[in-house]
């Protein structure tokens, strides 16, 4: 099993923007001392829920501090930029890191930043896959003419090429769309996924539906296996004396995170139909006991913490032997949320680096959860 970081530079009032770019790299370059195979780098427009508005640059600039640990963007936001630029500007990270990167791509889902660049939110699935077909025929093809929808290109040919072979691998993020699931292995590329209420079950579930997509356009078992081997979950973790402790302690900081992320407007499902109810008889939110159906309003500290990765060591081993047995390979660890002080994110990525990690990423580990990545 493989263990990254993810970084999201978040800047609630206690930070300003550069300090908090500033504790992120002092954490990435933790992250690497520490051993974690690779560190995930986010992008957001015009919030303090991240204040890197650019995952690629920000990328280029964890490649010259850094030497060993990969370089993951959760995620680069394909709709918002033009997909020769992403091909261009990724590549030239490829190379300056030394074939270290690892491309995730999103849809996006914030009105807000669709908006402000002048883009309609409803549009963004298809200006998703139209991007992401530029992006691979740029790195696949020495030349390449493209006739689209929201592109028309003659002629192009990248230079620099990727100095990964035959380009850096690109990850797909899923929030739950079955039709995203299914277009993904289609295409033959592995998947992300960190919703605040993911579950083993829910792993299991996109894990089989992927496989049955995969079937579908074609591909074998033992193919699709391997790129199920890529897949990356997204959680957030902290580490304390008990339980309790670690849920009192980044309690607050997680509710920070999930309200900022609701102020940029996400599209998301539409309300269930118990939050509907009540949102008509107030009195009926105390029948909805499943964080996950409940309006963002209502959800607490206490149901975010009651998943992920809160607790001791052996509480935190646990639950990760539950997403392995699930068919999760590799996860990334959301040690750092809503401005928690460093101290407490340092500390935490030690524990997990000395006292859970090692049991996962010995090769008896790695042989007992048969990994194929």
């Amino acid at each position: 099993m493989r263990f990254g970081t993810f970084h999201l530079a978040e800047a609630p009032d206690v930070l300003s923007p550069g300090e908090a770019i500033a504790a992120e790299l002092r954490q990435i370059v933790l992250a690497e001392d520490l051993g974690f195979d690779s560190v995930w780098l986010a992008e957001h427009h015009f919030t303090s829920y991240c204040v890197v508005n650019d995952a690629l640059s920000f990328a280029a600039h964890v490649a010259a501090v850094t030497s060993t640990v990969r370089i993951g963007t959760a995620v680069s936001v394909l709709p918002l930029h033009h997909p020769v630029e992403v091909a261009e500007r990724a590549t030239l990270v490829d190379v300056l890191s030394n074939g270290r990167l690892l491309l995730g791509v999103g849809r996006g889902y914030s009105a807000t930043e669709f908006g402000a660049f002048g883009l309609d939110l409803a549009g963004r699935r298809e200006r998703f896959e139209e991007s992401l077909d530029v992006v691979l025929k740029a790195w696949t093809l020495e030349r390449f003419d493209h006739e689209g929808e929201f592109w028309t290109l003659k002629d192009v040919a990248l230079t620099p090429r990727p100095l990964q072979t035959p380009h850096p691998q690109i990850i797909v993020a899923n929030s739950g769309s079955p039709e995203t699931v299914a277009r993904a292995a289609a295409r033959g590329l592995p998947l992300m996924f960190g919703d605040d209420f993911l579950t083993p079950q829910a792993v299991a579930k996109r894990i089989d539906a992927y496989r049955a997509g995969a079937s579908e356009a074609g591909l074998s078992p033992d193919g699709a296996g391997v790129l199920v081997g890529d897949f990356w979950i997204m959680l957030k973790i902290h580490m304390a004396e008990s339980r309790k402790e670690a849920r009192r302690m980044a309690g607050p900081y997680a509710l920070w995170r999930h309200n900022k992320v609701h102020d940029l407007e996400p599209a998301g499902p539409s309300p269930t139909l118990l939050s509907k109810i009540a949102e008509r008889a107030p009195g009926a939110k105390v029948l909805i006991s499943d964080p996950a159906k409940k309006h963002w309003t209502d959800v607490t500290a206490d149901d975010l913490t009651s998943f992920g990765l809160f607790g001791t060591p052996d509480d935190v081993a646990k639950k990760i032997e539950e997403f392995e047995a699930a068919g999760a390979r590799n996860i990334i660890l959301s040690f750092g949320f809503g401005g928690m002080p460093e101290m407490m994110v340092r500390r935490s990525m030690k524990r997990f680096a000395t006292e859970v990690a090692p049991a996962f990423t010995h090769p008896a580990a790695v042989a007992r959860a048969g990994s194929t990545s």
